[in-house]
């Protein structure tokens, strides 16, 4: 099949290639008044029976930041915070115990690696996350620029479907937002700790730190002091040779041939050194 659209060739992008038929972008194409699209078929002897096909276009219009913002739906806080004690509560089911009598709810944007502004998420998304709002529109703005491929509004944290008209605005993480800018912690802010009575309190960043050393040192107290202490004493710590004794050892490890001639064992020892690199400092690259 060959497309031309005012006498100009468009290549179309069939599944065989890329995975899947795609459209075509006409917007550069068409100008001001009558506009001729005309598609050229190689047909076989037996297509040649067929005279009636169908085609469709569709027309897209170009949207400006703030009317894509407003199509985003906002969540009430009692109905997100019902959303997350629902997963928090006891199940009745006896042979199901629940370890954990509260959630933890990351704040950080996927996007900017800080609290978001404004927390959206798509309505099909099964987790509590969210994402900046503005962020997310603009990026996939620029993104998808002029094609309108489902594929480049997903959601960041699950792949959902998180088009413009199926975002929600989160009520219950809003009002967080809300409580740590009059606090003045959003700069420290990473996550939060849900209760089951549906408080809520920061969680420290070193908390959040998925950091082994900052795991195995929580703790309070001598407590943590005592089991470093018994790690330790554990593991016994080897002697420490005596200096005539390393330095023999050593000897006889680096020295590539004992019983050679003093005069032979000489070039080499001036050889090896040459080969040596003057400084041992390793290289620093500093990034901005």
């Amino acid at each position: 099949m060959y497309v031309f659209l005012n006498e100009e060739e468009l290549f179309v992008r069939r599944r065989q290639h890329n995975g899947k038929d795609l459209p075509l972008d006409l917007t550069e194409l068409i100008r001001e008044g009558p506009n001729t699209l005309t598609i050229h078929l190689i047909r076989s002897n037996a297509e040649m029976r067929d005279l009636v096909y169908a085609m469709a276009l569709e027309i897209l219009s170009i949207s400006i930041l703030d009317n894509t913002l407003a199509l985003a739906e906002t969540l009430p806080a009692s109905e997100s915070k019902n959303q997350i004690l629902r997963r928090i509560a006891p199940d009745t089911d006896d042979e199901i115990s629940v370890v954990s009598d509260d959630l933890v709810i990351n704040l950080v944007d996927p996007f900017t690696a800080r609290i978001f502004n404004r927390p959206v998420r798509s309505r099909f998304c099964t987790h509590q996350e969210c994402f900046d709002h503005e962020t997310f529109v603009r990026t996939r703005a620029s993104t998808s620029r002029r094609r309108t491929l489902q594929e480049d509004w997903r959601c960041p944290i699950c792949k959902k479907d998180a088009r413009p008209q199926n975002l929600l605005i989160d009520g219950f993480l809003a009002e967080v937002h809300e409580s740590l800018s009059k606090s003045g912690q959003l700069d420290e802010a990473r996550a939060i700790t849900v209760k089951r009575d549906g408080s809520w309190t920061l969680k420290a960043e070193a908390e959040t730190s998925t950091d082994p050393t900052v795991a195995s040192g929580s703790g309070s107290g001598s407590g943590s002091g005592s089991a470093s202490t018994s790690t330790l004493s554990s593991n016994p710590v080897p002697a420490t040779p005596s200096p005539s004794t390393s330095n023999s050892a050593k000897r006889k490890a680096t020295d590539p041939a004992p019983f050679m001639p003093a005069s032979q064992r000489l070039k080499l020892e001036n050889r090896a050194s040459d080969a040596r690199p003057a400084d041992t400092e390793p290289n620093v690259i500093v990034l901005d």
